[in-house]
């Protein structure tokens, strides 16, 4: 049985579709207010200890002490998280809802992660992340209502060179192409 779309042809033989590579200041930007209150608190709690320095890079945030990484935030979809340097095995037992991100390359410097979805869950993180730092407390900021940044659609953030375009369909064109052109150079 043959398939048949829309004017009676089957389905086409090559399917555009593009793909994004967001980066974190990106996401950020396209996140909820709420979300945006969240990264604001952390990140005023963090820049508030002298010891403490933040990196920013593409995809995520790191925090320092001396060279010492002790958290990571990212964005997993649309929520912000928080990978922190703490065993996950001594939060297991607890009553805060962690997750052990151990078993990825790219978090074992920090292998406890709390996604930040309430404001209990932004406290629980300001207290582990005082732990993994062993610093005295954290100051805790209010949670702004009022959003960080306004929205910007990502036609606005490609502009802005926030966001990357990756498009499969053009990259196998131009493969398909190259290897034409060597055989045409073969004969």
């Amino acid at each position: 049985m043959e398939h048949k779309r829309g004017n009676g042809d089957p389905f086409p033989k090559k399917i555009q579709f593009t793909r994004y590579n967001y980066s974190f200041h990106a996401r950020l930007i396209q996140a909820s207010p709420e979300v945006q209150s969240y990264y604001t608190v952390i990140l005023t709690a963090v820049r508030s200890c002298p010891q403490m320095r933040v990196t920013f890079g593409w995809r995520q945030v790191y925090v320092h002490i001396r060279r010492r990484q002790v958290a990571q935030m990212v964005f997993k979809g649309q929520t912000l998280c928080i990978a922190l340097a703490i065993d996950p095995v001594t939060c297991g037992e607890s009553k805060r809802r962690v997750e052990d991100v151990s078993r990825f390359k790219r978090f074992a410097k920090t292998p406890l992660m709390v996604r930040l979805v309430s404001r209990l869950r932004l406290r629980s993180a300001l207290t582990l992340l005082e732990t993994a730092a062993g610093v005295g407390a954290l100051p805790r900021p209010d949670v702004a209502e009022e959003p960080l940044y306004d929205y910007r659609t990502t036609e606005e953030l490609i502009g802005l060179g926030l966001v990357k375009v990756l498009s499969r369909a053009a990259s196998e064109d131009a493969a398909a192409s190259a290897r034409r052109a060597q055989e045409g150079e073969e004969h």
